[in-house]
């Protein structure tokens, strides 16, 4: 996978996600007069004790690449710097 994201792609995704909303909006492809077939509608706020899972996810991280999380970062910190210190 490449870190390198031209400009030039963004814009290319950009005109065609623009494109497909304005075809289905023509289309009405479910004649609900809506983009999508299922629609979620929140009627509830969330809990306070809910923060705390989501806190332990950015910390310990549920993704595919470590360095996703703040543990991932402090890892991948310390082998650059480990690495570094080597070198000297």
């Amino acid at each position: 996978m490449s870190n390198h994201f031209p400009a030039k792609t963004m814009w290319r995704s950009f005109f065609c996600a623009l494109v497909a909303t304005v075809t289905l909006q023509t289309m009405n492809p479910y004649r609900t007069g809506k983009l999508v077939m299922f629609q979620v509608s929140y009627d509830r706020d969330w809990h306070f004790f809910e923060i705390i899972f989501f806190v332990l996810l950015g910390i310990f991280g549920v993704s595919s690449h470590p360095s996703e999380s703040f543990l991932g970062c402090l890892l991948v910190w310390n082998a650059i710097t480990r690495c570094m210190q080597s070198r000297n």
